[in-house]
């Protein structure tokens, strides 16, 4: 049984920082999301493409472009240009966690919209994984003064991120 993203051991010391320890230090609101996705790949071949961070922009939808600011790997840094309703973003992105082939997490460091995901991969047969997605993202207060609306837009937003990652990985 892989063990959990949640588990402090996967961490670089002490437990994964929750989002009031990353890029924003103000009292925003969170949404907090969970999400899955079934994808007709192993673990192994799910892992190698979602867990680079280079590749985001060909899935997510928001993501223009990651640059390496360091040597990949688990403590990895990223530049991440964004798309967002807003304009245009630049986040600081870190590998905080990384368990190959069976989950890793990533936070934001530095710009808008600070966010922190723990994906996880399970088995769901010897040629397909379930993704598992749990989120927790810091919106702009004015967007997070209407709390459950937003929850849903950001969620219907990763889904639809999710869903492009399953379809690039059945090809």
């Amino acid at each position: 049984m892989p063990r959990s993203l949640y588990d402090a051991s996967l961490t670089c010391g002490d437990a994964a920082p929750k989002i009031d320890d990353i890029s924003s230090t103000s009292q925003e609101p969170n949404v907090h999301f969970e999400t899955s996705v079934r994808i007709a790949r192993p673990a192994p071949d799910v892992f190698a493409y979602a867990a680079d961070p280079r590749n985001l922009a060909e899935w997510n939808s928001a993501v223009r472009a990651v640059t390496p600011a360091t040597e990949p790997g688990r403590d990895a840094r990223y530049v991440m240009e964004r798309r967002l309703p807003g304009g245009d973003a630049v986040n600081g992105l870190e590998i905080i966690a990384r368990d190959p082939p069976h989950g890793w997490t990533i936070r934001t460091t530095y710009g808008p919209t600070p966010f922190s995901y723990r994906y996880e991969l399970a088995a769901a047969s010897s040629t397909a994984t379930i993704l598992r997605l749990g989120g927790e993202v810091r919106l702009p207060r004015l967007v997070a003064a209407v709390d459950a609306v937003a929850g849903r837009l950001v969620k219907q937003g990763v889904d639809a991120n999710l869903d492009a990652l399953r379809r690039i990985l059945e090809r």
